[in-house]
Formats: structure tokens, sequence, C-alpha cells
């Protein structure tokens, strides 16, 4: 799949959750080789908005993202437009990404609840406790399997 450069949130956040598996670059606007950073595609910094945030928090305000399931159609992208990557983000670590285990899943769905002020209704929680897991091992975001669950 080539690059996609989402022209606002709404294209963003919905590649984000139709995409299993990904990367994006974060970068300014008018993109440069200073400041291209490379994540991995569920990683909090590029996924995740101050309650303060307004508008299109992650592709406008001088923001530009890149997105692609590969980091090859990344390169070629760069390539392309004769630009290289500055840093992968040390929060993600997108060169090492390793398979969630059910207890650290486990763990993010409960520190993910006590964030929320426990909100979430305990007994529809415990009988979804399975799904949410599986949905977070899967690269769903906590609040993402968590709204999901609510649903069922």
């Amino acid at each position: 799949m080539p690059a996609f450069i989402p022209k606002n949130d709404e294209e963003y956040l919905k590649w984000i959750f139709d995409n299993k598996e990904g990367f994006v670059l974060n970068t300014d606007q008018t993109p440069t080789s200073n400041n291209m950073v490379l994540h991995n595609h569920k990683c909090r910094t590029i996924t995740s908005l101050p309650t303060a945030a307004t508008g299109d928090a992650f592709t406008g305000n001088s923001y530009l993202k890149i997105c692609s399931s590969t980091t090859e159609e990344l390169n070629i992208w760069l390539s392309e437009n004769g630009l290289s990557i500055s840093k992968a983000c040390k929060k993600c670590n997108p060169h090492n990404i390793q398979p969630m285990d059910k207890k650290e899943a486990l763990r993010l769905m409960v520190d993910f609840n006590k964030e929320q002020g426990n909100k979430y209704p305990r007994e529809k929680l415990l009988k979804n406790k399975e799904f949410i897991v599986t949905q977070i091992i899967s690269g769903a975001s906590p609040e993402d399997a968590f709204i999901a669950a609510v649903k069922l």
C-alpha cells in the first residue's frame, strides 16, 4: 500500500483505526528532514490528544502525517521527495515492535479504566474482559477496545 497523507483528522484517525499494523511519519506541514519522526501507528504521542485540543490537531496546526503499513513504502515516499527520517520515536520504538502478551494487555485495560475514573460498568467489563484484552493485543487502543466492548 503506498504512503497515505490524510487531509484531516477524520481521515487520519480512520486510517489508524482501520490498520492493524503501520507506521506514521510525523513532520511539519512543509516536510523537512530536520523534523521527520517515525512512529508505530498506535503510538500514544500521535493518537491521543490533550482535552484542550481543538480542530484538526493531528493534521492541522502545521503538522503533516505520512502513513503506511510498511516502512518500505515510507522510504519510497521519502526518497521520491528527497527527504529522510530525522529520528524514531523513543516512546513507541517503531523499529523494535514486539507482540504484546496477555498480561500486558490486561494491565493496559486496568490502567485505562482507572484513568477514566472507572466509568465503564464493572459487570460489563468483567463479562467482556477477554474481548477487550484480545482487541488490545490486536493493536486497538485501550479506549477503542472499551468502546467496542460497551457496544456489545
